[in-house]
């Protein structure tokens, strides 16, 4: 309980992965409703790319924060090991 009233474990990590999966979720719907929304072969496109590129930069912005809280771990161990 110390730790998580001190910062000294994050738990915004899991919540990127549940945030990932809801993102992912509302582009893919996103995507659908633009293919069959009436406005033809173009639509369809559009519905296509916005789940293709939606999944991709969803995923790559994902992993960036991810990316981040990595570091702070991979540092807060190199910052124990030299105080020893």
């Amino acid at each position: 309980m110390n730790s998580f009233l001190n910062f000294d474990n994050f738990i915004t990590p899991k919540f990127i992965t549940i945030l990932y999966w809801i993102i992912l979720a509302v582009v893919a719907l996103s995507g659908l409703g633009l293919m069959f929304s009436g406005n033809g072969f173009a639509g369809f496109l559009m519905g296509l790319v916005v789940i293709l590129l939606g999944t991709l930069f969803t995923r790559v912005y994902c992993e960036l924060l991810m990316v981040i809280f990595s570091m702070n771990n991979h540092l807060k161990k190199i910052s124990e090991k030299s105080d020893v």
